[in-house]
């Protein structure tokens, strides 16, 4: 049996056992007679059921109107076109693993399945990340240009290394620089006496 009681301002359990030990220390020998304190129920605690995630509902284009999955080279006539991921193309025909698609009038070609989408969620994320990515490459082209134009602009009291060549006096010749002094330049050497003893 269980007994709530405040001991010293302290809310407790009391048991049987440790009864003695609490209330001994104050004077109290025995039980108040006629006093049973049962404690209080605890509720169990509820657990909220799980919500499941409302799914998205996707949006999808026509039929026969897909989008680009990655970026597509197209070799043509004029040179090599590319289409980001996230153009729309029409498709004009559809085998097992491949599709055939026009990108424009005049462009058409053959590409997996695997590299198409009718999701319009899909090809509007892909479409904004290829948006972000050209912006990105257009600030760094632009910090790249600005700082070879300040490296291209003089300062005062700079001189190109084309100004330094064009500039530098041309040098003198030096007498000495005539080859080596031991060759023979048409002297006429003058015979030599071998004497035999």
């Amino acid at each position: 049996m269980l007994i709530f009681g405040f001991a010293f301002g302290l809310g407790m359990w009391v048991t049987d056992t440790n009864f003695h030990q609490l209330f001994g220390m104050m004077g109290l020998t025995s039980k108040p007679q006629g006093v049973e304190v049962t404690p209080p129920s605890i509720p169990e605690p509820t657990v909220p059921p799980r919500k499941t995630p409302t799914p998205i509902p996707h949006r999808y284009a026509p039929a026969g109107v897909y989008f680009l999955l990655q970026r597509v080279k197209l070799t043509t006539d004029s040179g090599i076109e590319a289409f980001p991921a996230g153009t729309q193309v029409q498709e004009v025909s559809k085998q097992a693993t491949t599709c055939h698609i026009r990108i424009r009038d005049g462009l058409e070609m053959d590409i997996p399945i695997q590299q198409l989408t009718n999701d319009l969620d899909v090809a509007a994320l892909l479409k904004k990340q290829d948006q972000l990515s050209r912006q990105q490459v257009a600030k760094i082209m632009a910090r790249e240009q600005a700082l070879w134009k300040a490296q291209q602009t003089p300062t005062p009291g700079m001189v190109s290394v084309s100004q330094q060549v064009t500039n530098a006096p041309m040098p003198t010749p030096n007498p000495l620089d005539k080859g080596s002094y031991n060759q023979d330049f048409n002297v006429a050497h003058p015979p030599r006496i071998i004497y035999h003893p």
